[in-house]
C-alpha cells in the first residue's frame, strides 16, 4: 500500500563514505494470493579510496533481520503464476572498483 525509504550519507574522514538506507514498506492488501504483510529493512555501505582513482567498499543487505519478508504474507503463490521473488536474503558483499 505504500512504501518509504529514508538515506543517509556521511563522509566521516577523507577517502571514506558511508551509506545507510532504511526502508518500510506497507502492508498490501488484496486477494488471489496478492496480499503481503508489512516489512522493513535495512542496508548498508562503507566505502574507501585507498588511491584516487580506486574504490574498496564493503555491502550489506537485509541487514536487521536476515529474514526475506517481502512475499511472507502472501497466501496463495500458486495463484500468481508470473510472480517472481526478487527481495534477497541478509548478504555481505565486496566490491573493488578502479576508474581509467
Amino acid at each position: 500500500s505504500h512504501g518509504t525509504s529514508l538515506r543517509t550519507c556521511w563522509a566521516p574522514a577523507a577517502g571514506i563514505d558511508v551509506d545507510v538506507t532504511l526502508r518500510h514498506m506497507g502492508r498490501l492488501p488484496g486477494d488471489a494470493g496478492w496480499a503481503r504483510i508489512a516489512y522493513n529493512s535495512v542496508d548498508a555501505r562503507i566505502a574507501w579510496w585507498p588511491r584516487k582513482n580506486v574504490e574498496l567498499a564493503l555491502i550489506g543487505q537485509n541487514l536487521n533481520n536476515g529474514a526475506c519478508t517481502a512475499y511472507a504474507g502472501i497466501v496463495n503463490p500458486e495463484a500468481v503464476p508470473l510472480m517472481v521473488p526478487t527481495c534477497l536474503p541478509r548478504s555481505l558483499m565486496g566490491q573493488i572498483r578502479a576508474d581509467f
